[in-house]
């Protein structure tokens, strides 16, 4: 029987007492590092002993907020939006590092790690809206491949399995002002460097409509969610099924930290 690969999605609500704004005070003003750094290790710790075999870092920022609040700012870039590499790093995986490395020595190998960046479709709509400057849409995906840069220099004691690409609009907005070949490209020069060094690329999708201009990018992990649709599955072409992995999941938005 093939083995089945456990990940998460990443994302997480924050621990009582405690908001989503707190933690991007805390994430840009870094003058709560104990505290928030102590979070994000423990949830680290939880998903690694819940049986993740590759866990996301744990994700309690905005996904898009997250990027895109780097990217807009000034000191952080060449030019607007041009965002120069040294600059687009994710902190979660500098603090999740420290576990990594304690498992390392415990359990006597290296730990895989998915990490989740925002898409470029889903970026410029949120940065752009959906007025169409295409060469706006290319240095976004340009900046989501800076930050996959980073991330692979940020990774001394874990490995990257998995890159992953948070694009639910594609397929579910009708207004994204872009043409196909459009995506296709952005989202190749978003995917090509994470799989050049080896790692998985997957997208996340809430509808596989646009399925097709994925087959044509180096993405070679396709996830939607289907569990309210099942028929979702009947537009899929069993060719597409040869060429590249299909993940699915379940849903789970409960608290990984025990309620006291």
């Amino acid at each position: 029987m093939q083995d089945i690969t456990f990940i998460d999605g990443g994302s997480l609500p924050t621990p009582q007492g405690l908001t989503r704004e707190w933690v991007k005070a805390a994430a840009e003003n870094r003058d709560e590092d104990e505290k928030l750094f102590s979070m994000i290790r423990e949830a680290f710790r939880r998903k690694i002993e819940l049986g993740v075999h590759v866990p996301t870092y744990p994700q309690f920022r905005d996904m898009i907020g997250q990027f895109l609040d780097i990217i807009r700012e000034e000191k952080n870039c060449y030019e607007p939006y041009v965002l120069k590499e040294e600059n687009a790093k994710i902190l979660e995986l500098e603090i999740i590092d420290e576990v990594a490395k304690q498992y390392r020595e415990e359990a006597g190998k290296t730990l895989e790690v998915r990490v989740c960046i925002a898409g470029p479709t889903d970026l410029y709509l949120k940065a752009f809206g959906t007025t169409a400057y295409v060469d706006a849409y290319h240095i976004l995906a340009l900046d989501i491949e800076n930050f996959i840069k980073q991330a692979f220099k940020t990774a001394k004691n874990f490995e990257i399995r998995i890159v992953a690409l948070d694009e639910p609009s594609l397929g579910i907005n009708d207004r994204i002002p872009f043409s196909d070949p459009d995506i296709v490209s952005a989202l190749t020069v978003a995917s090509t460097y994470a799989r050049k060094q080896g790692a998985d690329v997957e997208i996340h999708l809430h509808s596989p409509l646009k399925y097709k201009l994925v087959c044509e990018t180096p993405i070679n992990v396709i996830g939607f969610e289907y569990a309210a649709t099942p028929s979702y599955m009947d537009i899929l072409e069993k060719k597409c099924w040869r060429t590249r992995i299909l993940t699915s999941g379940l849903g789970y938005r409960g608290p990984i930290f025990p309620v006291l």
